[in-house]
């Protein structure tokens, strides 16, 4: 599963940025499983929603991802407790 962040709009008019709709558009190209976000509830519940015990979750950015970053972890312990943590 692929989520996909809105992109800034700051300078989206002087350059050739893609629209968010365009980028999932190019993915679901390869990958039928991407879903777009505008916001932080709407990202977490997509992570709620659709990632399964063995997943790995990356974070990709130049930015805050709407705030999401910190929240991640936490909502992922929560769905998936574990009993013996490994620490990397």
């Amino acid at each position: 599963t692929v989520l996909v962040f809105d992109p800034p709009t700051h300078g989206a008019h002087t350059q050739e940025n893609l629209s968010l709709e365009e980028i999932v558009e190019k993915i679901k190209e390869h990958h039928p499983r991407v879903f777009p976000f505008r916001n932080k509830e709407e990202g977490l519940n997509l992570i709620q929603k659709h990632t399964e015990s063995d997943d790995i979750i990356l974070l990709v950015t130049s930015g805050d991802l709407g705030g999401i970053i910190p929240e991640v972890p936490p909502l992922v312990e929560k769905l998936f407790p574990q009993k013996n943590k490994t620490v990397l």
